[in-house]
């Protein structure tokens, strides 16, 4: 039959003790008279009162034959330490036999008895038949060992009545007797008291290791909030003691010789759990838990920490008593803290405080539960359970405001990123193989091939004289508007401004920075129209391209930086876009960007001839792109080209009559070529007309 998981924690308390008809049944005497009780399949009790005690006397079955008197009739469950025979305390080593005879109804149902652990080893007879124990019972303190075990004894055919015979020893700890309470009742009962005891603890110390773990995993993604590793090791410290403590899991899976060890890491997980719920608390709100007592609470705990792992259980087993009074005062340090919070208004304080107070609680349960005060059972778990969903609440309440801080952080950074986009190209970072901006350090620097492309307005300074500074600016923009995305459309991005110019760079050839000088002409021819429009001058635009290697990089000083590129080839470039001054062109390309086109015969070129530009101490061939030339005057340069050419060669051999011949045979057929007049004017130079031969 399957059963709801809410019955895993209800279950527990269902079980805690029962009604008022069978709690009204109590041991007297040594003595259980049940004969006028209900037992019935769910039929359960403590078999709590006064058995009878036999002190220093291991007493089996058969030595009743003989009816001894008991020394005392003892209250069970409870240590036998504060007992007195005879006007004398007897103290926690020593061993005894526990009697008691249950008297049953007729037609009882089959029955059980659940046995957790006894001080601190003890063998079990019922009706004069032996059911087992735990560890070794013996008079001699060296032959007696130790064990915690809970273990389920199914009575067979007990009749009226039922005798049961308990022997205890006790030398290694410094409480002895039967300190818990054994239950007794319906087969059905008992077991399914153990088995929900079995699912609750196993299903409270699972969540607490995947809780503790989980914690401890968000503090090593982020380091700087400690309160998830506080509570981390919080959950695994109260794991592990649920596994030692209450049905004692480990107990059962352990071999009894490793009860020492066992007891070691319960007092140990003992004496750090207050030392890490401090810790956890004070990560939280720092100014409410006062740093001194915290300090010393845990030096005190470490202190008793130390005296677990150097003594025996019969010495530190003391310590618990001690260590109960510390609990205390760290509650009351906890709650003066909480109620601070909550006072301040903290974020979480108030659901902090709630789920802390019901954990101290559960705490304070525990200590007058291994007091003998009261007898209900180890609560701890299942209050920091609780104080777990708190924390879970509380982590999903940082974490959505978190994420929230983060949305608007990154759609920031991502404005921040767009504007500085606008200053620093994302291709210059790209090339310098960083990720964002804040990557870039002085000096950074890569050195690769690149086509440069140099855009200018000629006469602009006649231009700008006609205009507001503000005028200015808007005129610059609205050009300027029209360019770049020309560039970015074919690959590059603008290096840097130049006044009324640009640089930009393509690093994925020739061919992208030639087409987007082509598409940078055809924009300006539709920009003048609209400045004919209004009233204002045409402008004309020269563009150089030259391919080379470079190096970009940042230059500068530490509070001022800038990315810039250092290369022969930028320079030259920049003077090939200064020839199309001289040589009235719209478009001047190197010879080295010309033979990385991919197809060179599909533009309208022509060479220009070798150049000497500044800077350079070897001549430049340089080519002129007039597929944009109007109509006619392209038609006439692509026919003329190959005489254009020959003049140039001409030129270089010195024959200069048959240059002159050649380039003025090229006016008369296009009288606006700027490239040809400015050839006639250099052989003028060369060689001056005679009068005779210029008329």
């Amino acid at each position: 039959m399957r059963r709801p998981i809410w019955m895993l924690f209800v279950a527990p308390l269902l079980f805690l003790g029962c009604s008022p008809e069978r709690t009204s049944y109590k041991v007297q005497d040594g003595v259980l008279d049940l004969r006028s009780a209900q037992v019935d399949s769910s039929f359960i009790l403590n078999l709590d009162g006064a058995w009878e005690f036999y002190w220093k006397r291991l007493l089996t079955p058969g030595d009743f034959q003989k009816a001894p008197a008991p020394d005392i009739f003892l209250d069970e469950p409870d240590a036998w330490n504060a007992a007195r025979i005879a006007g004398h305390e007897l103290g926690g080593t020593g061993y005894a036999t526990y009697r008691l005879r249950i008297l049953l109804p007729e037609n009882s149902p089959p029955l059980s008895l659940k046995l957790l652990d006894s001080g601190s080893s003890y063998r079990f007879w019922v009706n004069g038949q032996y059911y087992g124990g735990a560890g070794v019972v013996s008079s001699n303190p060296d032959e007696a060992m130790p064990s915690y075990r809970t273990a389920l004894y199914d009575l067979i055919a007990p009749g009226e009545s039922v005798e049961l015979v308990i022997q205890v020893a006790n030398f290694h700890h410094r409480k002895g007797g039967i300190w818990e309470p054994i239950k007794f009742g319906s087969y059905d009962a008992i077991h399914s008291y153990r088995e929900y005891m079995l699912i609750f603890e196993g299903f409270l110390a699972g969540s607490l290791v995947i809780m503790g773990f989980y914690h401890i995993g968000l503090f090593l993604l982020r380091k700087k909030d400690r309160s998830t590793l506080w509570f981390g090791l919080f959950c695994l410290d109260i794991a592990l003691r649920t596994m030692v403590t209450g049905e004692r899991i480990l107990h059962g899976v352990v071999p009894f010789e490793y009860w020492e060890a066992l007891l070691k890491v319960e007092y140990i997980s003992m004496n750090v759990g207050l030392p890490l719920f401090l810790l956890f608390l004070r990560s939280l709100y720092p100014s409410e838990i006062p740093l001194r007592m915290t300090q010393i609470l845990i030096g005190i705990d470490l202190a008793l920490v130390l005296l677990v792992l150097v003594t025996p259980a019969r010495i530190y087993s003391h310590s618990v008593d001690f260590h109960q009074l510390v609990i205390v005062v760290g509650v009351l340090l906890c709650t003066y803290g909480l109620l601070k919070s909550v006072v301040r208004r903290r974020d979480g304080a108030v659901v902090v405080s709630l789920t802390s107070f019901i954990f101290i609680l559960t705490v304070l349960n525990d200590i007058l539960y291994n007091q003998q005060v009261i007898f209900t059972f180890q609560m701890v778990g299942f209050g920091l359970f609780i104080f777990i969903f708190s924390q879970s609440f509380i982590l999903s309440l940082k974490f959505s405001r978190a994420f929230s801080t983060i949305e608007a952080l990154s759609e920031n950074l991502q404005r921040y990123n767009r504007a500085y986009s606008r200053f620093v190209p994302r291709e210059f970072l790209r090339f310098l193989q960083k990720e964002s901006i804040l990557d870039i350090h002085l000096g950074d620097q890569v050195q690769t091939e690149m086509t440069v492309l140099f855009v200018d307005i000629r006469s602009f300074t006649t231009i700008s004289e006609h205009m507001t500074p503000k005028e200015n600016f808007d005129f610059l923009n609205d050009y300027l508007g029209r360019i770049g995305p020309l560039i970015r459309k074919n690959n590059g991005f603008i290096d840097k401004y130049l006044g009324d110019g640009l640089m930009a760079l393509f690093p994925e050839g020739a061919e992208d920075a030639l087409q987007a000088a082509l598409e940078i002409q055809k924009a300006i021819n539709v920009f003048n129209e609209e400045l004919t429009q209004w009233g204002r001058p045409a402008i004309r635009v020269g563009a150089g391209i030259h391919t080379g290697r470079l190096m970009l990089g940042t230059v500068g000083e530490q509070e001022r930086m800038d990315g810039t590129v250092i290369s022969d080839a930028v320079n030259l470039a920049s003077r090939i876009e200064g020839l199309t001054r001289s040589y009235g062109s719209s478009i001047v390309i190197s010879e080295e960007s010309l033979v990385r086109l991919e197809d060179p015969n599909k533009f309208c070129y022509r060479f220009l001839g070798k150049v000497r530009v500044k800077g350079k101490t070897e001549p430049v061939s340089v080519f002129e792109v007039f597929d944009l030339d109007p109509t006619e005057m392209r038609i006439v340069k692509q026919v003329t080209r190959t005489e254009f050419e020959k003049g140039i060669m001409a030129l270089h051999r010195g024959e200069y009559d048959e240059a002159r011949k050649l380039f003025e045979g090229i006016l008369r057929a296009n009288p606006e070529d700027e490239a040809a007049a400015l050839y006639i004017r250099k052989l003028d130079k060369l060689v001056p007309r005679n009068e005779g031969r210029s008329a």
